[in-house]
């Protein structure tokens, strides 16, 4: 019970713990599912998962995890689950930073992403030095798992994905050895900063929408910053 608590009042705020810290996943069906697992931090996370399935993690049902944070963590996932996959979705950072930058820019002052209560315009530049670092971080961990984990590891490019939905899947589920599925050019939005949760589909706008979002001064920062990787990735000029 003291676990149960600890994951429904001290997990993190993303994606596979939203439905225990919200309420959607009972604490009685949790504890329900931690009798099920090994206490460990694996044996939780496991029990994290297959609540979100109903315990139905047969060969049809496949457990996914799409917190953006395992992206640091993948030596430990893999070590849990040496067969499992990892999918990295790399998207232009400038789009990366459109996104990031209007919803926190909407939620200061109420929730900020730093410890300080820096002024709105300091806390705006630090907005897009964190994007634009966190992104090129995010190319050397790709580099390195292509290396050590060429097996289980694959990146995606975002803009291939929306632009041509139904070949960039195929290839991806083909990759992955799932089955493909048309639903899967259709996902709903959830958590976008533009459009509303219940919009569905590849939105083609979004690739270009960071042109009409940042300011001159951002783009340059992010080109200072990630340039070089930018133009790896076909991203810049």
């Amino acid at each position: 019970e003291r676990i149960a608590d600890l994951c429904v009042n001290e997990s993190p705020k993303r994606d596979v713990w939203n439905d225990l810290r919200s309420g959607r996943i009972s604490r009685d069906r949790l504890i329900e599912g931690l009798r099920r697992v090994e206490l460990t931090e694996r044996g939780v996370y496991e029990c994290a998962l297959l609540l979100r399935a109903r315990f139905e993690a047969t060969a049809d049902v496949v457990l996914v995890d799409k917190t953006p944070q395992n992206l640091y963590h993948v030596d430990t996932l893999l070590s849990w689950f040496p067969a499992a996959k990892v999918i990295h979705m790399l998207r232009d950072p400038r789009a990366v930073l459109a996104s990031a930058w209007t919803r926190r820019m909407k939620e200061y002052p109420n929730r900020v992403y730093f410890s300080i209560p820096f002024p709105r315009p300091v806390y705006s530049v630090l907005i897009v030095f964190h994007v634009s670092l966190t992104w090129l971080y995010a190319v050397v961990l790709d580099s390195r798992y292509r290396r050590k984990y060429s097996d289980n590891y694959v990146l995606v490019k975002f803009e291939e994905i929306v632009a041509d939905s139904e070949s960039a899947i195929r290839n991806l589920t083909d990759s992955l050895d799932v089955s493909y599925s048309s639903e899967m050019v259709a996902p709903p939005s959830i958590g976008s900063s533009f459009v509303a949760d219940e919009a569905s589909g590849m939105n083609k706008c979004a690739l270009d929408r960071w042109k009409a979002v940042l300011k001159p001064w951002m783009v340059l920062i992010v080109k200072a910053i990630c340039g070089r990787s930018m133009k790896k990735f076909g991203y810049w000029p």
